[in-house]
């Protein structure tokens, strides 16, 4: 199939400045990226960055290159306008490739493109998890999947996961173990230093949980195994709180996930009501599992 690639690069990196322009073996780490998107069979490869330095080393280096604006908060809205200057037709497949993976592999990007069909208008690339310091690595994006393999949501926290496959390659899995979900304590929403033990809301009236994310059942069972009674409020998926709901509720204390509070503390009208805590969850691994784990990695071939 035909695809477009596009790299968003900028020169502004907080943890490494000038990252783009490192030098990989002679050349800058973008150029490399691209020349590896090359590989991909994309029909073309633009780099779309907001600095001259980037875009100059392109140039040098006969990469296609396209100048934004500098204020884009993304590389997806980056690659949003480059796509929009190169009048790509509506059912264009462009693929975003980072502007920080020399070393990708070409196959996966086409791999990537060639899920995208009438029925799944987006896609990612993802792996498994097989060692555990990399699932409680905050700088390793987890994903969710469901049975379809579709994506439910994305987190840099360990969230609901299953660890399994932990035998030999080519065997069939050790066993299936399933990490638990612990929620201890909720913090005020408008004071996160004030907090108490979940537990104690057990006691009060006029509990209200409102989730606006993708599955808030599990949000709710957390909550009912901490033994509360509270209303259900299940909220559109990825719902941006412009419309204040909890205005016209009745409810003593709201309990919301940590996603939602991202967004409401971004609301002065609800980011000041007394009435809303946050429930922050993390898994917990007994230490017998964890070593358990650890050894049939060890016991892994390696190829």
């Amino acid at each position: 199939m035909s695809f477009t690639v596009i790299i968003p690069a900028r020169l502004a990196s907080t943890r490494l400045p000038n990252k783009p322009l490192a030098d990989l073996g002679g050349k800058p780490m973008i150029v490399r990226v691209a020349e590896r998107a090359a590989l991909s069979g994309a029909s073309r490869i633009v780099v779309a960055t907001d600095h001259r330095d980037i875009y100059a080393a392109c140039e040098q280096h006969g990469i296609d290159v396209a100048m934004t604006r500098a204020d884009h908060p993304s590389g997806t809205d980056r690659i949003a306008e480059v796509a929009a200057a190169l009048d790509l037709a509506e059912d264009a497949v462009v693929v975003n490739v980072q502007g920080d993976e020399p070393l990708i592999d070409p196959g996966l990007i086409a791999a990537t493109a060639g899920h995208i069909k009438a029925d799944v208008p987006m896609a990612t690339a993802a792996h498994a998890i097989e060692l555990l310091p990399e699932m409680f690595n905050p700088n390793v994006v987890k994903v969710v999947l469901d049975k379809e393999g579709c994506a439910m949501y994305f987190s840099r926290a360990a969230r609901d996961f299953t660890v399994c496959n932990v035998g030999a390659a080519g065997k069939a899995p050790a066993g299936a173990f399933a990490m638990q979900l612990e929620t201890d304590q909720v913090e005020l929403l408008k004071d996160r230093a004030c907090r108490q033990p979940l537990a104690s809301l057990s006691v009060a009236e006029g509990i209200a949980a409102v989730a606006g994310i993708g599955n808030p059942a599990r949000f709710f069972a957390t909550l009912e195994q901490a033994g509360l009674n509270f209303e259900r409020v299940a909220l559109p998926d990825h719902y941006d709180f412009a419309h204040n709901p909890f205005a016209a509720m009745a409810a003593a204390v709201i309990l919301i996930t940590e996603k939602d509070a991202v967004k409401c503390r971004a609301i002065k009208a609800i980011k000041n009501d007394p009435r809303i805590w946050v429930v922050p969850v993390t898994a917990r691994i007994d230490g017998a599992l964890a070593e358990h784990i650890v050894e049939k990695l060890r016991e892994r071939p390696i190829a």
